[in-house]
């Protein structure tokens, strides 16, 4: 039951690989990410 725990964590890991191909897309898909 720890879905938002484990969903943070994989959201940063892949928001920084993201953000050095799309930098501009960083917060768009940080965001949709996140809600996941």
């Amino acid at each position: 039951m720890d879905k938002f725990g484990i969903g943070d964590e994989d959201g940063i890991v892949l928001v920084a690989g993201i953000k050095v191909a799309y930098p501009s897309h960083t917060i768009q898909v940080g965001t949709v990410m996140r809600y996941k």
